[in-house]
């Protein structure tokens, strides 16, 4: 099965948004460090992965360097993130930061 990464760019950062839901698998350190590699990978700030869903049906997303070590959600990330969720259908109403663009797939 191919995986599918979507680009976001807010200001001056792009990160690359990974669909956990939809593949049905996590990120793990070496699939962002693969991915991120200076040698053959996608330039990027890191990876948001998501959306994680608990019990009660609430989503989380989580950021990775590209060294593969999750980090706090920056509010480039956050807004990279809403983003997609928003593009993807999980979210609907006002898009929550209109200045994000998507830049591919």
């Amino acid at each position: 099965m191919d995986t599918i990464l979507f680009k976001y760019r807010s200001h001056d950062h792009e990160y690359l948004v990974y669909d956990t839901h939809k593949y049905n698998t996590s990120m793990n350190e070496h699939t962002v460090r693969t991915i991120c590699s200076q040698n053959c990978g996608l330039k990027s700030e890191g990876i948001v992965a998501g959306p994680y869903m608990d019990h009660n049906g609430n989503m989380e997303m989580k950021v990775f360097a590209p060294d593969g070590e999750e980090r706090p959600m920056d509010q480039e990330a956050k807004s990279a993130g809403l983003c997609y969720l928003q593009d993807a259908g999980y979210m609907t109403g006002k898009r929550e930061a209109p200045d994000v663009k998507a830049v591919g797939k």
